[in-house]
């Protein structure tokens, strides 16, 4: 099989409000912890079928991105439009974007953005190479429920013994000689561990990433959230009330 990765910075160069929650709309980020980036993986097999897997750092966005990608590889590489699947790791400390919040978007952050994800596409098809593919998956104790059942309601705070997906899974890519390429990981687990609400991040899907890509340079490393909205970090809730 081939397959090529490419990783496009998406880090807002322009003044623009964070997804974050309700304390910050409207409200312009002050400073970068972290870059944000769009990271892509083309997988192609012996029959010329085209797969296009890509892993944008933002909250999510409404279907008009996809749409427009979707159009994109159609007219320029002949991808099936169900062929592409575009994700977001859902960090909120990532800029306002369209189907979140359309009070306080910026066009300009929205072009920047599309432009970006397009090239990303563009370099990850200049890249392809021959190689190979394995699967894999690994077990760990690194998130908790967040959602404890109380009084016949929910309550928001760590629970030991709720409901969690243990694994976190891998797609290797290496080339002919047997360099890793391109990692991609799912986990199920919630971004929400940043406390300063005005600053950008990638949060830990993004740190997940720099750390992998650290361990094998040259490689590109994608996040693929999985149903992770009642789970966050274990490490992260230490400080909620309740919890030891």
């Amino acid at each position: 099989m081939k397959f090529g990765v490419s990783k496009e910075i998406i880090t807002p160069c322009v003044s623009t409000s964070l997804m974050g929650f309700a304390s910050v709309y409207g409200v312009p980020f002050k400073d970068i912890h972290d870059d944000l980036y769009v990271r892509t993986m083309i997988l192609e097999d012996e029959q010329d079928r085209r797969v296009v897997l890509m892993a944008m750092d933002l909250c999510f966005h409404d279907q008009s991105l996809v749409e427009y990608l979707r159009e994109y590889t159609m007219s320029k590489y002949g991808i099936d439009h169900d062929n592409l699947i575009v994700t977001f790791t859902h960090t909120h400390f990532a800029p306002a974007v369209k189907g979140y919040d359309f009070a306080w978007t910026n066009p300009d952050y929205e072009r920047f953005v599309h432009e970006r994800a397009v090239c990303g596409i563009d370099r990850a098809f200049l890249n392809l190479k021959e190689g190979t593919l394995q699967y894999g998956s690994a077990e760990g104790t690194w998130n908790i429920s967040r959602r404890m059942p109380k009084n016949g309601t929910i309550a928001f705070v760590p629970n030991l013994d709720g409901d969690r997906d243990e694994s976190i899974y891998f797609l290797v890519a290496r080339d002919m000689s047997g360099n890793i390429c391109g990692i991609l990981t799912n986990y199920a687990c919630h971004p929400s561990n940043c406390n300063g609400y005005n600053t950008v991040s990638s949060e830990y899907p993004g740190r997940l990433c720099t750390l992998i890509e650290a361990k094998y340079y040259g490689a590109t490393a994608l996040f693929f959230q999985g149903a992770g909205s009642d789970t966050k970090l274990r490490e992260g809730a230490y400080s909620s009330a309740g919890f030891k």
